[in-house]
């Protein structure tokens, strides 16, 4: 990602949701990390296919002396 500002990637966003978690319960927090966690999930969910054409080209590339 050459040449892109971490300030552009939406994983270094601040989620709106997530403002004042020090005036939550511990329960709240829980939940909270619970929902979060799931977006993980869906977005790994969306990109299965993507991330098996790579795991498989790396481990070929690996498998005939090459590198990462």
């Amino acid at each position: 990602m050459p040449g892109r500002s971490l300030s552009e990637l939406t994983t270094e966003s601040i989620s709106s949701e997530l403002a004042g978690l020090h005036s939550q319960s511990i329960g709240e927090l829980v939940d909270v990390m619970n929902r979060e966690d799931e977006k993980v999930a869906r977005a790994v969910g969306r990109e299965v296919d993507a991330i098996e054409v790579v795991i498989t080209q790396v481990s070929q590339r690996l498998a005939n002396g090459g590198r990462l």
